[in-house]
């Protein structure tokens, strides 16, 4: 049997362990098709590269405001993203192509050109329907709306 103070010592650690992987770690799920992985295992303290996937919030002026995405990173601080019709370059490579529409029908405006700054990443995932740093409204993603690093699971 566990005495009083055995299980109050077992409880604190509990506690501080549940507190510890709550800042640290988390668990997304990705209800849409652009990826071909669903669940994902979220890492909170990672430094974030060009190539990771990234949990995010989606900008305000976008169709999704509020909810949480996770999209590659394909550009970083310094990057030069240059567009050509609705080919979208990132440092003079073929990064994606944008539509003019959604499936619903709305017109989606390409992005322009810039130098992404540091603090601001260019997101995207190579499915051709996938809304992304491509299109004018969605932009880049700011550090601040960040949640992790996103790591597939399956």
């Amino acid at each position: 049997m566990l005495t009083l103070i055995e299980k109050n010592w077992l409880t604190f650690m509990f506690i501080v362990m549940a507190v510890f992987c709550y800042n640290n770690y988390g668990y997304a799920r990705n209800i849409s098709s652009s990826l071909p992985h669903k669940n994902f295992f979220i890492i909170k303290t990672s430094k974030i590269k060009v190539g990771d996937y990234i949990l995010f919030k989606a900008p305000r002026n976008s169709a999704y405001d509020g909810m949480f995405l996770v999209k590659q990173v394909l550009a970083g601080n310094g990057d030069k993203v240059t567009v050509s019709e609705r080919n979208v370059f990132i440092n003079d490579k073929l990064a994606a192509t944008a539509k003019t529409h959604t499936k619903a029908g709305q017109v989606l405006t390409v992005a322009s050109d810039s130098e992404i700054t540091k603090g601001s990443y260019f997101v995207a995932n190579p499915h051709q329907d996938s809304y992304d740093s491509r299109y004018l409204d969605f932009g880049l993603i700011h550090e601040k709306d960040i949640s992790g690093v996103a790591y597939a699971l399956w």
